[in-house]
C-alpha cells in the first residue's frame, strides 16, 4: 500500500512537468518575436566576420537593462551545431532550463518529504508565464538567469563562495535580474564570515562592468511618472500581480487572499531576521530566504517601473509565495500544514489554468499571423498600436547582401522606422531559410477557409480615420477563431482578434468568449482592399 501511494505521488509530481512540454509543443511557433530579431542579427553578423573585437562587444553591450551574453551565446551555439536556427526548438531549451531550475530548487529545498516536493512543482509549473514559455530570447534569458542565480544561492549555503561567485556572474550575463541580488549575495556571503577585501573589490568591479556600459532606454519613467501612477486601477493590478492566482477567480478572493499572504510574508521575514541574528541559517533556509528576498526586491522594482505588468514577470510573484510555504514549513513542520500547502498549490495550478491557457491561445494566434503576413508579404510592417503617427507606413525589405554586417541598436521600438526595417530584414532572411517551418498554424489554415467578404474597395489613405476598423465577435465555441484579411491585388494582410482573459467566476456568470480587433491605419499599407472575416462566428 505504501508503495502505491509512493507511486501515486511520483506519477502525480511528474505530471505538470509534463503538461509544460505539451504546452510548448501545441502553442509554440517558429517565428522571429519582437527583440528575437536583434539576437538574430547578431548571430548573423557573427557568422560573416568570425570572431572578432567588434563581435565581442556586441556579446557583452547593454541591450536595454540587460546584458544577455548567455541569450547570444545560445543562439550562436544552435546556428553553429545546426546550420540553422528554429525559435520553437530554442523555447524547447529555455524550457529545459528552467525545468532543471525546478528540479534543482526541489533538491535543496524540500528535503524528503514527498507532499513538500507535490507542493513545490505544482507551484513553479503553473502556466501563468505564457511569453516566458513561448518566446525564444525572454525564455533564454529569464530561465538561465533563474538557474545560475540558485546555483549561486546552493553555493553559498555550502561555503562554495568563488564558484558561487562564478554563478553570480553567469547570472548577471544572462538578466538584470541578477542584479538585485547582488546585495543579497553580499549580506549571504557576509552571513558565512567569508567577506574579505578581494571580494568587495570583485564586486565593485563587476558592479562598475555593469553600469558603465548601461543607456538609457526610456523604459525607466520618472519619479513624477511614478508617484502619480498608483491610481485606483493600477492598485488593483497591483495586488493582483502580487498574487497568486492572479485575479483568476475574481477580485474578492485576491484581495482576501493578498491580506492572508502579506501577513504570512511579514511573519517569514520576521523569523528569517530572528535566525539571521542567531545564527540559526540552515542551508535550506539559506537559499529559501534568499529567493524570496530576491522575488520580492524584483515584485518591488517591477511594479515601480513598469506601467504594465507583463505575464513573463509572474514567475516571481510565483517563487514568493512557494518560498514562503517552504519557509513555514521549515519553522514549524506538521503534516496538516503540509497538507494544506498541498492543496492550495493544487488550487493555486487549477485556477490559473484556464486563463493561462487562453493567454497562451492569444499569444500563438499573434505570432501565427506574424507568420502568415511574413510568408504572404516577406516583411512585416505594422506593429499593434495606438501611436498617433498619420506616417505613411511603407511595406519596405531592403535585402540585406551576403557579407553585409547590421548595426543593431540597443533597444528595439517598433515606432522607429530603423528599428521596423531591421526586424523586416532579419525576419525575410529567416523565413528564406530551407530548414524555417512553413506550414500555417491549423487554426489559419482551417479559418482561411471559411471567409467571408463583409467590405468591398475599403480605401485606406492619409484621409483615412485613425481607427480603419474596429470589431468585437462574442462566442462560446472555444476552438473557433477569427481573422480579418485585408486583401488588394499584391497583398494579403492578416489580423487576428485578440479573446479577453475573464476569471472563472465571470465565465461561470457569463460563458461565452469576447474577441476583440482594432485595426489602426498605421498597420495598414495605404492602398485600396477588400476586407474578409475569417471563421465561423457572426
Amino acid at each position: 500500500m505504501c508503495s502505491k501511494k509512493k507511486l501515486g505521488i511520483n506519477l502525480l509530481f511528474l505530471l505538470p512537468l509534463f503538461v509544460l512540454f505539451i504546452y510548448w509543443y501545441i502553442f509554440s511557433v517558429d517565428i522571429p518575436w519582437y527583440d528575437d530579431a536583434m539576437v538574430l542579427a547578431f548571430t548573423r553578423n557573427w557568422a560573416i566576420s568570425g570572431f572578432d573585437l567588434w563581435v565581442f562587444k556586441q556579446l557583452i553591450v547593454h541591450y536595454n537593462e540587460h546584458i544577455i551574453f548567455i541569450t547570444k551565446l545560445i543562439f550562436w551555439l544552435n546556428f553553429k551545431l545546426f546550420g540553422y536556427i528554429n525559435l520553437s526548438y530554442l523555447v524547447f531549451q529555455g524550457l529545459m532550463l528552467y525545468i532543471a531550475f525546478i528540479l534543482l530548487f526541489i533538491k535543496h529545498t524540500s528535503g524528503n518529504n514527498g507532499y513538500v516536493k507535490l507542493m513545490t512543482v505544482f507551484m513553479l509549473s503553473t502556466l501563468t508565464y505564457d511569453e516566458g514559455y513561448l518566446w525564444a530570447m525572454t525564455s533564454i534569458q529569464n530561465f538561465a538567469s533563474l538557474l545560475f542565480t540558485l546555483i549561486s544561492i546552493i553555493l553559498i549555503a555550502k561555503n562554495k563562495i568563488s564558484y558561487s561567485f562564478l554563478f553570480l556572474c553567469l547570472g548577471l550575463l544572462s538578466s538584470a535580474q541578477t542584479l538585485v541580488f547582488l546585495p543579497i549575495w553580499v549580506l549571504g556571503v557576509q552571513y558565512k564570515g567569508k567577506i574579505t577585501w578581494k571580494i568587495v573589490v570583485l564586486i565593485l568591479a563587476v558592479l562598475t562592468f555593469y553600469i558603465s556600459g548601461y543607456q538609457k532606454t526610456g523604459i525607466q519613467p520618472d519619479l513624477y511618472s511614478i508617484l502619480f501612477s498608483f491610481h485606483k486601477e493600477r492598485v488593483i493590478s497591483i495586488i493582483t500581480f502580487f498574487t497568486p492566482p492572479f485575479g483568476s477567480i475574481g477580485k474578492s478572493f485576491t484581495f482576501v487572499y493578498f491580506f492572508i499572504e502579506f501577513l504570512l510574508l511579514l511573519l517569514v521575514y520576521y523569523r528569517i531576521i530572528i535566525d539571521f541574528k542567531r545564527n540559526q541559517l540552515t542551508e535550506r533556509k539559506i537559499i529559501i530566504s534568499s529567493i524570496l528576498i530576491w522575488s520580492s526586491l524584483i515584485i518591488l522594482v517591477t511594479v515601480i517601473v513598469r506601467a504594465e505588468i507583463e505575464s513573463r514577470y509572474l514567475i516571481y510573484p510565483i517563487l514568493k509565495t512557494t518560498c514562503i510555504y517552504l519557509y513555514l514549513n521549515e519553522i514549524t513542520s506538521s503534516n496538516r500544514l503540509i497538507k494544506l500547502m498541498v492543496s492550495m498549490s493544487i488550487f493555486i495550478y487549477l485556477t490559473s489554468f484556464f486563463p493561462s491557457i487562453i493567454k497562451a491561445k492569444n499569444t500563438h494566434i499573434a505570432m501565427a499571423t506574424l507568420k502568415y503576413n511574413l510568408l504572404k508579404n516577406h516583411a512585416t510592417f505594422y506593429y499593434g498600436t495606438d501611436d498617433v503617427d498619420s506616417r505613411k507606413v511603407k511595406p519596405f525589405v531592403k535585402e540585406l547582401k551576403a557579407s553585409e554586417l547590421i548595426e543593431i541598436p540597443n533597444r528595439l521600438n517598433g515606432r522607429i522606422y530603423k528599428h521596423l526595417l531591421l526586424f523586416n530584414q532579419i525576419s525575410n532572411e529567416q523565413i528564406k531559410s530551407v530548414k524555417f517551418t512553413r506550414e500555417l498554424s491549423s487554426s489559419i489554415s482551417q479559418s482561411l477557409s471559411k471567409s467571408n467578404l463583409i467590405v468591398k474597395n475599403i480605401q485606406v489613405d492619409s484621409m483615412s480615420p485613425f481607427i480603419v476598423y474596429q470589431k468585437e465577435l462574442r462566442t462560446k465555441n472555444w476552438f473557433e477563431t477569427n481573422f480579418i484579411l485585408l486583401k488588394s491585388r499584391n497583398k494579403s494582410l492578416l489580423f487576428n482578434f485578440k479573446r479577453n482573459v475573464p476569471s472563472i467566476i465571470q465565465f461561470a456568470q457569463d460563458p461565452q468568449y469576447i474577441n476583440q480587433l482594432i485595426i489602426y491605419k498605421n498597420m495598414v499599407p495605404y492602398g485600396q482592399y477588400d476586407m474578409y472575416l475569417l471563421g465561423n462566428s457572426n
